[in-house]
């Protein structure tokens, strides 16, 4: 281990406008961050303290620690300094192919699954639940619906379906 400057370079970012978080008002920037002592070393992260729209690729940055509970979360906010290269990858993107292991057998898990139940969960702008809450909330019910307990089963997958319509009081 071994101390570090704590900047950084934007190495690439999304901003979210469309999903409010409890602590993390929309819209907000997820971001991926190469640490300048080693730009190998990528952390995913939220930029704070400054305008979406003035992010830029290469842009400097610092981290600020954020205290939750009995952890510290390390995000960034721009810091001065001239917009820098973008860090190299390690892989060229074109390779990444070559670092793919090919599948042992022609067989996959996937093709012994089946789709037994259909759920949902509450649905509104404000609920104050957590994410995982209404995931829970959805499984539950299809899980129900299947006519099976937990103890029934060995897994789940979810995926938000399509919104129906407005009026049904049903969407994504």
């Amino acid at each position: 281990m071994r101390a570090v400057s704590g900047r950084a370079t934007l190495a690439g970012f999304t901003v979210n406008h469309r999903f409010s978080l409890p602590g993390l008002p929309a819209p907000y920037v997820v971001a991926q961050v190469a640490i300048v002592e080693d730009p190998r070393v990528r952390l995913t992260t939220n930029i704070i303290d400054c305008d979406p729209d003035q992010l830029e690729l290469g842009q400097p940055v610092e981290v600020v620690f954020e205290q939750a509970e009995d952890v510290w979360l390390p995000l960034f906010r721009p810091a001065n300094g001239a917009i820098a290269a973008l860090p190299v990858d390690e892989i060229p993107p074109e390779r990444f192919g070559e670092y793919v292991r090919p599948m042992l057998t022609r067989q996959k898990f996937e093709d012994k699954v089946a789709l037994t139940g259909i759920g949902m969960s509450d649905i509104g702008r404000r609920l104050m639940v957590p994410p995982l809450t209404l995931t829970m909330q959805a499984c539950q019910a299809a899980i129900a619906d299947a006519g099976l307990t937990f103890d029934d089963i060995d897994g789940l997958s979810t995926y938000p379906g399509g919104a129906i319509s407005v009026d049904s009081g049903r969407a994504e």
